[in-house]
């Protein structure tokens, strides 16, 4: 996941002089067929153009392994930080201890 978002994400053209840096808080669900869907900011930056990126790097991600309960497929409601900060222009998924909770997550 951490490759898929350094490789998707783009710094908004209005971010890229500001030194801007922080986190968008993204909630979605992972539907019983993998999909994500209902993708929306629960806590902004107050920078729209940022927002907006969290949300369609979000919405464009592979499919996931759909969650399961008692041995069923369940929809999930799922919540990312979407860390970045000017440096070089590059942005990082923003919590280590998140990065840690996603080693070897397959989607």
């Amino acid at each position: 996941m951490r490759k898929y978002l350094l490789n998707t994400i783009r710094l908004p053209d209005n971010m890229q002089d500001g030194g801007w840096q922080g986190r968008v808080y993204v909630q979605f669900i992972v539907r019983k067929t993998g999909k994500i869907t209902d993708v929306e900011v629960f806590h902004s930056i107050n920078i729209p153009s940022a927002d907006k990126e969290a949300v369609r790097v979000i919405e464009n991600m592979p499919d996931w392994i759909a969650g399961e309960h008692n041995g069923e497929k369940v929809n999930v409601r799922f919540e990312l930080p979407i860390g970045f900060k000017e440096s070089d222009y590059d942005w990082i998924l923003g919590c280590p201890q998140i990065q840690q909770q996603f080693n070897g997550l397959t989607f």
